[in-house]
């Protein structure tokens, strides 16, 4: 029996991680990350509009649907025939497959968090539900502001927190509760990184909003803009573009976004449109260019698995060949993004709770 090439999965696992990245069901750390500089950028420069982690939701809830049907679009059209063509019988290593089993102790602990994320729902949604909840606003509603939204982060600890501690203690990985905190140890490492871009990420955003550079450059781009008549889609897609541009040089989101906020989003108010669309834009088109940018920081393992994972002779695990297996991804997604976008922008919807495309 004929099996597929190897580098279908790697390709696929590839684009739809960098690619999609932003794009979930739930609330992630880049939504908080960066609506904080977002937020930051609407208070220094007076703007009106929301800045909570939900700014973006009902378009990355949505955009995570359409981009599964455009990935699986781009693989069946597009990367299976072209990797496929020519291969030669593969074998499974069965032994490979044992290794990634899932073994009883896992799944108690999956059981575990089961019941763990029903019952975290379940007072959740009581204390939403009523119109008297804690977490509704004085009128009895979510939006434009309510303890809710405001309180989405310390939510999202503790129901990750829950979780750990479900799993833990179900699969036997939590003993007592001095296993506890050395996880949390553990754990604390990795977030090392994000606390040491936070610091600076913060201290240039107020610096750069109290120098008035950011006021200069919005009010002659947002002139320039006026005087070359550019509005509504060509607009917005032309600040996507220049988010997809800047991936070839630098591809974290959050640093590319320290820098352009504080310019991009007065900019944008200025001719009415939102932070709440200027942050989606931006999102976009990082999103699209994480895929073939020479400089990610995934090219080397996914380099690394190619070379690992070669089948014929003329398997070349290159950066050129990763990219131009990706590029009909980055083409597709930043389509099916942008005619999302239209959709949303015709039909005038909102972008998250209170969180409209155009200030006026």
């Amino acid at each position: 029996m004929d099996r597929n090439h190897p580098w279908i999965g790697i390709i696929l696992g590839y684009a739809a991680a960098n690619g999609g990245f932003t794009a979930n069901f739930s609330v992630t750390s880049v939504d908080t990350m960066l609506s904080a500089i977002t937020t930051q950028v609407i208070e220094a420069n007076g703007i009106n509009a929301p800045g909570h982690p939900l700014i973006n939701y009902y378009f990355i809830f949505a955009a995570t649907i359409t981009l599964t049907f455009a990935t699986v679009f781009v693989a069946k059209k597009f990367l299976i025939p072209y990797l496929s063509n020519g291969v030669t019988e593969l074998k499974m290593d069965q032994k490979e497959l044992d290794k990634h089993r899932v073994t009883p102790e896992e799944v108690r602990g999956l059981k575990a968090v089961k019941w763990t994320v029903l019952v975290f729902i379940a007072v959740l949604l009581f204390m939403t539900l009523p119109k008297s909840s804690i977490l509704r606003n004085a009128e009895g509603g979510f939006i434009p502001n309510s303890p809710l939204l405001q309180q989405i982060v310390p939510i999202l600890f503790f129901i990750f927190f829950a979780i750990g501690i479900a799993y833990g203690i179900g699969s036997g990985t939590i003993k007592n509760s001095g296993d506890i905190p050395k996880l949390m140890q553990g754990s604390l490492d990795t977030a090392t990184s994000f606390l040491v871009v936070s610091l600076p990420a913060s201290v240039f955003v107020q610096l750069f909003s109290e120098s008035k550079i950011a006021t200069v450059m919005a009010v002659k781009g947002a002139e320039l803009l006026k005087s070359m008549n550019i509005s509504g889609l060509l607009l917005f897609f032309l600040i996507a573009f220049l988010s997809l541009f800047m991936d070839m040089f630098i591809t974290s989101n959050s640093a590319k976004w320290v820098m352009f906020a504080p310019f991009l989003v007065p900019m944008m108010a200025m001719l009415d449109v939102s932070p709440v669309m200027t942050q989606i834009l931006y999102r976009i088109g990082d999103s699209c260019g994480n895929m073939i940018s020479p400089v990610e920081l995934n090219v080397p393992i996914a380099l690394g698995l190619m070379e690992t994972y070669k089948v014929r002779k003329t398997d070349k695990a290159g950066i050129g060949s990763l990219i131009s297996m990706n590029l009909p991804f980055t083409i597709i997604y930043f389509i099916t993004f942008f005619l999302m976008i239209i959709l949303w922008y015709v039909l005038d919807l909102p972008l998250g709770p209170g969180a409209s495309i155009m200030l006026k």
